[in-house]
């Protein structure tokens, strides 16, 4: 699709929403994807991490992303990076990805991520969920976070469908980039209430 196995994506972060994104680029055709996570599966990631299952509690993360995608599609190429992201390594990480998606779940990871996205010029795609709600950004290297901030929940308190929901929306958005178009969010940010079902966008 439009060269798309052509293109390399970093997803960093593959938890709850990271695993999402995960499924869907590998499932879009997305030739290359570099999976970002120092951390491994827990009992306590079931409720809502995709790739978490009973029979890899104890397993890096980016490495149960690696082999998904050998079950679903073994033209993607996937790079395991089974380490947190620092400020030391992130532009290292990210210098040969198209698009960053930040599938993280705090602020300060966050932060250095987008510090790394700037001094590299490239385009960061935020997503950020809570308990029923979400947000999502499209951020190019002369934006910045707005003052509203991403909470952080208790990972129990998130529904099921949340993540997959939230991912959706982030790798639309990269679709379009990866394609050459202008994402509908590009240097904008949408918020969701799915329990009110309201929506909100705003400019960085």
């Amino acid at each position: 699709m439009n060269g798309l196995n052509e293109k390399c994506v970093c997803v960093v972060g593959c938890g709850g929403l990271g695993g999402y994104v995960a499924e869907y680029l590998i499932r879009l055709g997305v030739g290359h994807i570099i999976a970002v996570d120092g951390d491994r599966f827990s009992e306590s990631n079931l409720n809502r991490q995709i790739l978490c299952t009973l029979d890899n509690i104890g397993e890096y993360k980016a490495e149960a992303l690696k082999k998904r995608a050998e079950c679903v599609n073994k033209d993607v190429s996937i790079t395991v990076v089974n380490e947190f992201l620092t400020s030391e390594n992130a532009e290292n990480i990210i210098k040969s990805a198209d698009v960053i998606i930040d599938a993280l779940d705090s602020m300060e990871a966050r932060r250095v991520l987008l510090q790394a996205c700037k001094k590299s010029g490239k385009t960061m795609i935020h997503g950020a969920i809570g308990t029923s709600g979400m947000q999502v950004a499209v951020i190019p290297p002369d934006k910045d976070f707005p003052r509203m901030e991403a909470q952080t929940v208790h990972a129990d308190a998130v529904l099921s469908y949340v993540p997959a929901i939230c991912a959706g929306y982030e790798v639309s958005e990269c679709r379009k980039l990866l394609s050459g178009e202008k994402p509908t969010l590009y240097g904008k940010m949408l918020c969701i209430d799915l329990d009110e079902n309201e929506q909100i966008i705003f400019d960085l």
